[in-house]
């Protein structure tokens, strides 16, 4: 259905039109003699039209086993192998025995008994079945099997922090590792690379004088997601190749492989592994720990998330993540770098603010005033001789006295008033100097 657009009439009066196409056939429709009564006449339309072919889908009684099996070809064409095995085995063995009915007839309350049938399962678990089944839908609604799906809600996963070695228990598990398996162990906590990329790591994959791996895809294999990418080369995985490097070179033939197995593609290193934990006295670990321990290693000597996620692979920065909570102290001393900045001391003498005065209280200045009054020439006071000094009290204590009085007795009665506001309880003591 196209845009509405407008053609003058014979009489030169504007009118609107709509192409309408129904079942191969395209029809001009008067839509309306403004723009906005052909607008909502399209609307009106399409959303018939859209009842028609829900009406038409529904009437369809698409058996679940047979949708299966449609995305399932679907999937083999689009996806890769080990998404196709999962899915398949996700379908076969929970999907189809729990969903005995047609496609269409699926809803919330059976989504919902799905979830209630399986009380022993982990919830992460239970979430990537509810995945498959709404791609499943989602496939019967883009290709006109279904009209509509319901709403599979997933069920919340506590969130755990990745569990990794330390620097000790990695030096722990090396040393206790068989030399045939430790090459492989040390060459995956240096680069956090999967199993299956290492497994399929060729010769030609890496570049000796640049220090770089390139994990690419292959004939028969691709890394996940499809997405080559570059890793450089440290020390520690530097010393792992060059020790498989002297492997191949006794092997008759050499292989193409950097880490071969007795047939092929290397298989399971877990059973070395395990040996190797059982031996350091540590607990066990699984080989994609290994992985976490390269990542984790990483942020605590300092290098930020987006490194570690170039280096490990991952798409999106929020699957890096979940190594956030190893850099606060990173945090910290950054943070700490902010103590460099030159701030002026505080002054709270200079910085208050002026008093709020209440009715009928005379005003109180917020900080200190100091005058220095000069008489005019020809107004100075005469000189008086001091009184003789009392018991008790200094000769230079009552001179000053005597001279502060005579000052102010001196001055006109208006800076008479204002000394005495601004120092009420002390008029005769205001530092006067003349």
């Amino acid at each position: 259905m196209g845009k509405p657009f407008r053609i003058n009439n014979s009489k030169g009066k504007p009118r609107w039109y709509i192409y309408v196409t129904y079942k191969g056939d395209r029809k001009r429709k008067v839509a309306g003699n403004t723009k906005a009564a052909a607008l909502r006449y399209q609307r009106e339309q399409e959303n018939q039209l859209d009842r028609d072919k829900g009406a038409s889908i529904r009437d369809k009684k698409v058996p679940f086993d047979f949708l299966c099996d449609e995305y399932l070809k679907f999937a083999e064409r689009n996806f890769a192998k080990n998404t196709v095995r999962e899915r398949r085995i996700a379908i076969k063995a929970h999907l189809k025995p729990l969903f005995p009915y047609h496609a269409g007839d699926i809803g919330p309350l059976d989504v919902e008994a799905y979830k209630r049938n399986r009380p022993k399962v982990s919830p992460a678990t239970i979430n990537n079945e509810l995945k498959v089944l709404s791609c499943i839908l989602k496939f019967g609604i883009e290709f006109g099997y279904l009209a509509d799906m319901p709403k599979i809600k997933r069920l919340k996963v506590p969130v755990k922090n990745p569990d990794f070695l330390s620097e000790d228990q990695v030096g722990a598990v090396l040393s206790a590792a068989d030399p045939r398996v430790r090459p492989m162990i040390q060459f995956l906590i240096f680069t956090g690379m999967r199993k299956g990329e290492m497994a399929h790591l060729e010769w030609t994959d890496i570049k000796w004088k640049r220090r770089q791996i390139h994990i690419q895809p292959k004939k028969d294999w691709s890394p996940k997601s499809a997405r080559p990418r570059t890793i450089e080369i440290n020390a520690h995985a530097m010393e792992a190749l060059q020790e498989a490097h002297k492997r191949n070179e006794k092997r008759v033939p050499p292989s193409l492989l950097v880490f071969p197995g007795r047939k092929g593609y290397l298989g399971d290193i877990r059973e070395g592994l395990n040996h190797a934990c059982d031996r350091a006295g540590i607990a066990r670990v699984t080989v994609h720990q290994l992985r976490h321990t390269c990542a984790s290693l990483m942020v605590m000597k300092g290098s930020d998330l987006p490194s570690v996620a170039a280096t490990l692979g991952h798409r999106d920065i929020a699957t890096t993540m979940i190594y956030a909570h190893l850099t606060q102290d990173h945090i910290k001393s950054q943070m700490g770098k902010l103590d460099a900045v030159p701030v002026p001391a505080i002054c709270p003498k200079s910085a208050q603010n002026p008093l709020k005065v209440k009715k009928g209280n005379p005003r109180k200045t917020g900080f200190p005033l100091k005058f220095a009054m000069v008489p005019k020439a020809g107004f100075e006071p005469a000189r008086v001789s001091p009184p003789p000094p009392q018991d008790g009290v200094s000769a230079s204590s009552t001179t000053s006295a005597c001279c502060r009085k005579n000052i102010l007795a001196t001055l006109p009665r208006k800076i008479k008033t204002e000394i005495r506001f601004l120092f009420p309880n002390r008029p005769q003591t205001c530092n006067l100097q003349g």
